[in-house]
């Protein structure tokens, strides 16, 4: 995996970290300007026969295109990527990729995590709310399963009531020093022993999944 070399670059004015591996397999990600609905035809004509030319396999192979409400394009290649921008650079919004060898070590961590796993990392350029480099993720209480939150009122807000407690008790226990929304609480990694030994003890086994921010700055 190749670090994004910005002086061969200088025509895309915003170039961002990329927080992923998009798709397990491609580093690199350019935004295209506009949107999924409005854009031109010509454009789309263009970019089909640049895959078709120079050598077409490993244009074609290195390069996933995802067209939602905006248009993005994956690259495995730092070497298609520096092609494609070279020759499409009056289009392209953003450019996202690793930026150093730490954002580079940060994305293989990444990579090999499942995303639903007890502790997991995600890239971040600043912490939550500028401050805290972790969350914890609550459990649903009370409910068969996460779906059935909003099967009825009463079960929607004894959950809500529920993560709130426990928001407000980890805020208390830790002097105003982690901040809450739902079932997500954004603490200081300092504090997670003392947190998970106080949740622990008074509310029971809450703590679905623990996530550590990796700070990468542009």
């Amino acid at each position: 995996m190749d670090i994004l070399n910005k002086s061969k670059l200088t025509e895309v004015e915003t170039i961002r970290c990329s927080d992923r591996i998009y798709y397990g397999s491609y580093p690199y990600k350019v935004k295209m300007k506009g949107n999924g609905i409005s854009y031109s035809w010509s454009s789309v004509r263009d970019i089909i026969e640049w895959q078709s030319g120079g050598d077409k396999f490993e244009r074609r192979w290195n390069m996933k295109t995802v067209q939602t409400w905006s248009k993005i394009h994956y690259f495995k290649k730092l070497s298609v990527l520096e092609d494609f921008v070279n020759t499409f650079h009056s289009e392209v919004d953003e450019i996202y990729g690793p930026l150093n060898q730490d954002h580079v070590d940060a994305l293989k961590i990444i990579n090999q995590e499942q995303r639903y796993a007890e502790e997991i990392h995600v890239i971040k350029e600043n912490y939550y709310f500028n401050e805290y480099d972790m969350k914890l993720v609550w459990k649903f209480p009370f409910l068969t399963s996460n779906s059935s939150i909003y099967s009825t009122a009463s079960g929607y807000k004894r959950t809500l009531d529920f993560w709130e407690k426990l928001g407000s008790s980890v805020r208390d226990m830790t002097d105003n020093n982690s901040r809450w929304h739902m079932s997500n609480c954004y603490i200081k990694q300092t504090d997670l022993q003392d947190i998970e030994f106080y949740v622990k003890l008074k509310f029971g086994d809450v703590i679905d999944q623990r996530v550590k921010v990796i700070k990468i700055e542009n």
